[in-house]
């Protein structure tokens, strides 16, 4: 389904994709299951799968990725092959890697496997972490500054 102009314009075998907004999904050429709201979201995409992008270039060069969720205005835009990454807020990043959770404007992650709040340019504030168990770890940037979590 395509609503705006140029909105799926190279779609040649993806399914079940869902584009609004003016040349939103337009490099789209098979990949399936794609969410797109927003000048430019999913500008590039072409093969990736199962991502949601909400506001204007919201993951705009993603090519490959498969399961980003990003929403905000240029959340997650420079993503090209990094998948499963969830961002929330203006000009958020990952710089292609897997599975992180970005939040805050201007947050970027540095690596796969992060959770990051905020931005030195826009602090989050405080976080608290409770944990049980020593089992795994999660690198944790808050505010900047890069901090080891041990997960349950």
């Amino acid at each position: 389904t395509a609503i705006g102009s140029s909105a799926l314009t190279n779609n040649i075998s993806g399914n079940f994709n869902i584009a609004v907004g003016e040349s939103a999904l337009f490099n789209n050429t098979s990949g399936d299951n794609n969410v797109a709201i927003g000048l430019s979201a999913l500008l590039n995409n072409s093969t990736g799968i199962g991502n949601t992008a909400v506001g204007g270039v919201a993951l705009a060069n993603n090519t490959s990725g498969d399961n980003n969720t990003a929403s905000g205005l240029g959340a997650l835009a420079s993503n090209t092959t990094g998948s499963d990454n969830t961002a929330i807020g203006f000009n958020t990043g990952s710089g292609n890697f897997d599975s992180s959770i970005i939040l805050g404007a201007s947050a970027t992650a540095t690596a796969s496997n992060q959770f990051v709040t905020g931005s030195v340019t826009y602090p989050a504030g405080a976080v608290s972490v409770a944990v049980a168990a020593q089992t795994r770890t999660w690198d944790v940037i808050i505010n900047g500054v890069p901090h080891k979590i041990l997960l349950a």
